[in-house]
């Protein structure tokens, strides 16, 4: 993903869905965020925010979903634990 920088220059952002165990989620959620991103132009900041906004809630996914491996959007619902 590309964000511009205060200066109008592209700075690239990285988020690896693979690194969670929720990875399809993480590649669904991962591709909205490109798609909205680039119909926006977003800058640096906002697409920093985003990133780190689909890190939290798959981290989240994967500490309390039981099969977060096979979350996903699609999906209608998951069984949650406290853990």
């Amino acid at each position: 993903m590309t964000g511009l920088d205060p200066r109008g220059h592209p700075v690239t952002v990285v988020f690896d869905p693979s690194s969670r165990t929720c990875a399809g989620l993480a590649g669904e959620l991962a591709d909205e965020w490109v798609e909205l991103a680039a119909s926006m132009e977003f800058r640096l900041r906002s697409c920093c925010g985003y990133r780190d906004a689909i890190a939290s809630f798959c981290a989240h996914v994967d500490a309390t979903v039981d099969s977060a491996r096979d979350a996903s959007l699609a999906r209608r619902s998951l069984t949650c634990t406290t853990r």
